[in-house]
């Protein structure tokens, strides 16, 4: 059976020069899963009274991290890590080439977070995953943002008919307005919006039939009108044909 090649260990889709952050997260995952990501973080490191087994089993795990990161690395990506001794280094490394942390980077990052806008097709939990991913990339680039920000920009980037909800969720008490409960009530109105659009036009579709319904049997009363003065050339009957076409 086949698999496909850009896919390490069937979970991760491979870095390369437009995927990071889906990658970013998709590796920590996967070594998260092997219990490896402390070592690519360089969240676990040596004591300086570790054993000599400690540190065998310590360059073993690491060994094993800086591995399934090279290999979930497209080729040209791989040139980059490739003289890294340590998982860590490997991590920080890509960090620096596909997530510079840069005034210039952080200001577009912080136009695109303060700029959302939910889309006229867009379903309301894409619209808030956008909003979180946003805040993400900021907070990676070492800019601060609070919980409440990521809740007021979700709100300010909904279309104008949300303005009266809008209103009344920038109205909560301090400890209830976070970012998820603006995304509960938003999914849940979204939901409510979407279901009474549902009737609306199972409505409209059941008025289309019965029209057409109406119009057919109309046409065919008229169509039968004509039948009515006629008279049958054999019993010389005026009105039998309408008779029978009835």
């Amino acid at each position: 059976m086949s698999h496909t090649n850009n896919r390490s260990d069937n979970v991760v889709e491979k870095l390369s020069d437009r995927n990071y952050r889906t990658w970013k997260t998709e590796i920590k995952w996967l070594l998260k899963g092997k219990g490896l990501l402390g070592y690519a973080l360089g969240d676990i490191i040596l004591s300086d009274t570790a054993t000599t087994a400690d540190r065998k089993l310590h360059q073993t795990n690491d060994d094993k991290a800086l591995a399934t990161i090279g290999l979930s690395l497209e080729i040209d990506q791989q040139i980059h890590v490739e003289d890294c001794k340590s998982a860590h280094e490997a991590w920080q490394t890509l960090e620096q080439i596909h997530e510079p942390k840069s005034r210039v980077r952080i200001m577009q990052l912080k136009k695109a977070f303060y700029h959302l806008q939910m889309k006229g097709d867009e379903h309301m939990s894409a619209y808030i995953a956008r909003a979180k991913v946003a805040a993400t990339n900021l907070r990676d680039a070492d800019a601060e943002v609070k919980d409440e920000d990521l809740a007021y920009a979700i709100l300010t980037g909904l279309p104008d008919d949300y303005e009266n909800l809008n209103m009344a969720l920038a109205s909560l008490p301090d400890d209830r307005f976070t970012s998820a409960e603006i995304k509960r009530v938003l999914l849940a109105e979204y939901d409510r919006r979407q279901s009474r659009l549902d009737v609306r036009t199972d409505s409209s579709k059941e008025a289309l039939v019965m029209n057409k319904r109406n119009e057919d049997k109309k046409t065919k009363t008229t169509g039968n009108e004509k039948y009515k003065s006629l008279t049958c050339f054999n019993c010389r009957k005026v009105g039998l044909l309408q008779e029978i076409a009835d």
